[in-house]
């Protein structure tokens, strides 16, 4: 079943349109933008939505900016992770009906130790006997009040005690929560960082690819030149030899020819 896009009035569409639209002069950084943006829009309607209805409100009020998924999901993440000034009132609220129960419990705890050993005033006492035990009761009243008071004051100094520690545990919290923050800025910073690194190692490595295949091309071309440069020069010293053989032949016969004209001379002249 498909969900029912959100509606809104037509004077929250005008409230909305001219908040972001002082706000997207105001700020040109997008996150500061954004942050403010998202904060006015929940003070309006009186809810808060997810990422797609903050950019159809963005795109409806004029906004030409265009962040990415990333960046608003970044600041959705950051507004619930920051205490808005209404949890810290409702908080401030607890703590305060907490002491204050406390304090009752504190001061019923104080009459009922007290009002065992005191005894109870009557309703109605005789004419002649009214000035001893008013005084009595007068004197334990006095005692019963500032054992309370002390009581009360001790109290109040520990809620001051625990306020001042429950205040130094919300500095560190918000401490703890902008280191967070940064450590992420840094974090999405650093992986950009490696990101330009891989893709320039990348590159790199693909002209050193190309290029030592460009150069198997040409070791390639120069095996064939010299393959080729060999036979040509195995078939000259085939050539020459074959040559040079012939020669030879020619001259052991033309030397088989004079040593034959030199015996038959020789031969004439011992005649």
């Amino acid at each position: 079943m498909a969900r029912t896009p959100t509606a809104f009035a037509d004077a929250e569409l005008l409230a909305i349109t001219r908040a972001l639209q002082q706000l997207d002069v105001a700020h040109p950084d997008n996150r500061a933008f954004l942050r403010r943006a998202f904060d006015a829009i929940d003070r309006i309607t009186g809810r808060s939505f997810g990422a797609s209805v903050y950019r159809r409100l963005l795109a409806a009020a004029g906004v030409a900016r265009a962040p990415s998924g990333q960046t608003v999901a970044a600041v959705i993440a950051e507004r619930k992770a920051a205490p808005t000034a209404a949890a810290d009132a409702e908080r401030g609220a607890l703590l305060d009906d907490g002491l204050r129960a406390f304090l009752h419990k504190e001061i019923r705890v104080a009459l009922d130790e007290t009002g065992a050993a005191a005894p109870r005033v009557p309703a109605v006492v005789p004419v002649t006997a009214v000035s001893q035990p008013v005084s009595a009761a007068g004197a334990e009243g006095s005692g019963l009040a500032a054992l309370l008071t002390q009581r009360v004051t001790t109290l109040e100094e520990e809620n001051r005690q625990l306020r001042e520690r429950a205040a130094t545990a919300e500095a560190a919290s918000r401490t703890a929560r902008a280191e967070a923050a940064s450590l992420q800025g840094a974090l999405v910073a650093a992986r950009a960082a490696l990101a330009d690194k891989e893709a320039s190692l990348v590159a790199a490595l693909k002209a050193t690819t190309e290029e030592l295949a460009r150069m198997g091309e040409r070791q390639a071309a120069a095996e064939r030149r010299r393959a080729l440069e060999t036979d040509s020069v195995r078939q000259a010293y085939r050539a020459e030899r074959d040559a040079l053989a012939g020669r030879v032949s020619f001259l052991e016969e033309e030397l088989k020819r004079a040593r034959g004209t030199a015996d038959a001379y020789r031969q004439a002249r011992g005649r």
